[in-house]
């Protein structure tokens, strides 16, 4: 028989082997009938590990679920009274351990259910504790299987076997907590941006955390009777290639073009869908075989969606291929494993683990600057939007609100619970002769100063009305201006009542009698304001409210104007 390669850490008994064969039970037969199996029956393992390929016709002789019976020569000369027998990668294998103690053949559970021994290990692999100590130095897994059997056979000592397995659980543990802050991040984005790649992106993760958890094992840590069955790893991994394809779809826009790609795409999930009902119905074997050929094309699909964007020209595309690439490598030797392509080992299951963590972090990285890309151009864009709007908004020559821009606000302002409104209408005296008389640079500099001069007195009464709300609670009066057109301009008076606006045009015509500008001949010139006031009526509209100002402006003017009528 060929020597296995494990290697026992303690220099005790650093030097001494252990040597596998194998017999495949398709009768079922009874301890006795295989303790008496000849030596030409057992087939030597070549080293540690047992591999079928799916070239071999014993690999399609797997659906009658034989039994495989694998006997274990123990050295001798080896004084622990304690060894671990780990069986890697173990997802569908289970069994039972045979050993000869003090003369009689005995079963032994596999670490994790040996519920009245209190030294029994919590595991996350199918781990059976051997005395290499008793006079046969034989003994026998009986394993069973509801996928294959390619499996590795690792021996420890239990010190060395909590050093490794706490190395495994510290790089496990590292990958599934980046797992987490991915699912919670992209989910947080998710919700409160309503983007609906990143709630896929978070289910996606979600999946490829629990099938994480399967195949690595922990299942079968708090459910040992059932943790580590096939149908559970195929469940998860029909869910993590359906939200893969699903993610793939809509990153690359697939779902809206629905082209030939996304046909195929839909199709494959519809498929997914019914391979995950099926395979809880039919043979494990089948639903097995199954599934690893529904987990490549759906892999291959992801890369073709890929280069169907590099095609197109999505700047994200060369980072999703190179990120989909380090997964692709790791799922096809995990699954090259269980086909007999690739030599059974934890190299496998590590190869998945990190380049599962490779793609969920270069994806979250991708999403996050996909996030702030277009987090920062929609407020570049929402800034040039109110840039724009407010120039549209805003007269060129006085600084003050326009015509549109007064009446949107004031619209506003109506709409609000009842409150007290007055409407100003204004107009500059003879303003028309002002510009022949003095020029229109001369009118422009009157028009821009009484603009200047509104815009203070609003931002004063803005400013007193906030602090006036914050120390007492109370509502303070405040104004809207805008020019109308030409030498008109219009002001609505806000918590103001007709006396108070009184006051208020009082002062305002005293400021503009003070207002003087220079002509080009240096000459300091002015000219006088007419105004008309009404209040704002319940239930008037803008342009009722409107006229009734005009109205008392014409009054004004009538009565010769460089005065001020308000009236009710």
């Amino acid at each position: 028989m060929l020597g296995c390669s494990v290697w026992a850490t303690d220099n005790t008994f650093n030097s001494h082997t252990f040597e596998y064969s194998s017999y495949f039970d398709r009768e079922n037969l009874a301890l006795q009938h295989v303790l008496e199996l000849p030596d030409q029956k057992w087939k030597p393992f070549a080293g540690n590990y047992y591999q079928v390929s799916l070239t071999n016709d014993e690999f399609w002789e797997l659906d009658d679920y034989p039994i495989l019976w694998v006997k274990i020569e123990i050295p001798k000369r080896i004084k622990q009274d304690r060894l671990l027998l780990e069986v890697v990668p173990n997802t569908g294998v289970d069994g039972l351990l045979v050993q000869n103690i003090q003369g009689r053949w005995q079963w032994i559970s596999a670490e994790g259910r040996q519920l009245n021994n209190p030294n029994s290990l919590p595991t996350t692999y199918l781990t059976f504790s051997i005395d290499p100590t008793t006079e046969t130095k034989i003994a026998y897994l009986k394993l069973n299987t509801s996928q294959v059997y390619n499996f590795s056979i690792d021996v420890y000592e239990p010190s060395a076997w909590v050093w490794e397995t706490l190395t495994r659980h510290m790089l496990i543990g590292m990958v599934l907590g980046a797992m987490m802050l991915a699912f919670c991040y992209n989910l947080a984005i998710g919700i409160s941006a309503g983007e609906r790649l990143y709630l896929i992106y978070a289910a996606y993760v979600a999946s490829m955390f629990f099938y994480t958890i399967v195949y690595q094992g922990y299942l079968r840590v708090y459910f040992p009777d059932w943790g580590g069955q096939g149908v559970v790893a195929r469940s998860t991994v029909y869910i993590v290639i359906y939200a893969a394809l699903a993610f793939a779809r809509e990153f690359f826009n697939l779902r809206e073009e629905r082209g030939r790609l996304d046909k195929v795409t839909q199709v494959t999930q519809a498929s997914i869908i019914i391979a995950l009902l099926i395979s809880l119905f039919v043979n494990d074997f089948y639903a097995f075989v199954i599934n690893d050929s529904l987990s490549i094309f759906s892999i291959l699909i992801g890369f073709f969606a890929g280069f169907h964007g590099l095609k197109r020209g999505h700047p994200l595309a060369k980072l999703f291929l190179f990120a989909w690439s380090c997964f692709l490598i790791g799922s096809l030797a995990w699954t090259f494993v269980w086909i007999g392509l690739v030599r059974p080992t934890t190299l496998a299951t590590n190869m998945l683990l990190v380049g599962t963590a490779i793609e969920i972090g270069l994806l979250s990285l991708i999403l996050s600057y996909r996030y702030s890309f277009f987090k920062e151009t929609s407020e570049s864009l929402s800034e040039q939007y109110k840039k724009y709007q407010s120039l549209s908004e805003t007269d060129e020559l006085t600084g003050i609100n326009n015509r549109r821009g007064f009446l949107k606000a004031v619209d506003k302002e109506i709409n609000k619970t009842p409150h007290e409104l007055v409407w100003l209408a204004l107009d500059i005296d003879h303003f028309k002769s002002f510009n022949d008389k003095y020029g229109h640079l001369a009118g422009d500099r009157l028009l821009a100063a009484f603009g200047a001069l509104l815009k203070s007195r609003t931002q004063r009464e803005e400013l007193t009305s906030k602090l006036v709300i914050e120390r007492s609670g109370e509502v303070y009066r405040r104004s809207i201006v805008g020019r109308m057109g030409g030498e008109e301009f219009s002001i609505l008076l806000v918590n103001t009542s007709l006396s108070q606006a009184k006051l208020y045009v009082d002062r305002l015509m005293k400021e503009f009698s003070e207002l003087h500008v220079i002509n080009d001949r240096g000459e300091v010139i002015n000219t006088t304001l007419s105004i008309g006031g009404a209040p704002v009526k319940e239930n008037d509209s803008i342009d009722q409210a409107w006229k009734r100002a005009d109205a008392r402006l014409y009054e004004a003017k009538a009565a010769g104007r460089n005065c001020a009528i308000i009236t009710p």
